[in-house]
């Protein structure tokens, strides 16, 4: 996964890229900047400061297909989702918008709910799926490990590793198919 901040004239410096390296495919964000992108996907878990993104108003996220007048354009139909850290506006098959409380969540390591299903759902128009789980290389084979939190996907990769596994991620993946093959990247 890249991040890499955009410059565009509707945000300045509050633009970025997503770029998946498995897949070929990429995510547009504004309202964010290249800084706080990079630190969503960071093991150290730092976080952007929330009230500071809330107060610039709203987040837009399109697909590399959408083009670049997609940041500009209204999304048409949208559905409104009212979450705990603000509200998704989603619209099948168009670019999504989200917007924040000043205090989207008591839990800094995670996501804002609405961020958190506005990237989903624009992973998803591209064929693509974010899952909280593990996945390793082992004898030529890839293997997903699926489970709650803290039931042992990093101690059972921790195990692999000792037996010569190669890993992939021990928390979030994206999934999906590319070139006839199933994938799976570290977020």
């Amino acid at each position: 996964m890249q991040i890499q901040p955009l410059e565009a004239p509707d945000c300045g410096l509050n633009c970025g890229l997503i770029r998946s390296s498995a897949f070929k495919r990429s995510l547009h964000v504004a309202g964010l900047s290249g800084t706080e992108l990079e630190s969503l996907f960071r093991a150290d878990r730092t976080r952007p400061d929330w009230a500071t993104v809330a107060a610039r108003g709203i987040i837009r996220i399109h697909c590399d297909e959408d083009g670049e007048a997609a940041a500009d354009a209204a999304v048409p139909a949208y559905e409104v989702e009212h979450l705990d850290g603000g509200e998704a506006r989603l619209s099948s098959g168009e670019p999504g918008q989200a917007r924040l409380k000043a205090d989207p969540c008591s839990d800094d390591r995670l996501l804002p709910g609405p961020l958190n299903l506005l990237l989903a759902q624009q992973w998803a128009r591209q064929g693509l799926i974010p899952l909280h789980a593990a996945a390793l290389r082992w004898r030529d084979q890839g293997l997903l490990v699926l489970g709650d939190r803290a039931a042992g996907k990093s101690s059972l990769i921790l195990a692999a590793l000792e037996q010569g596994a190669q890993v992939i991620s021990d928390d979030w993946l994206l999934v999906g198919h590319c070139n006839g093959e199933a994938r799976a990247e570290r977020l």
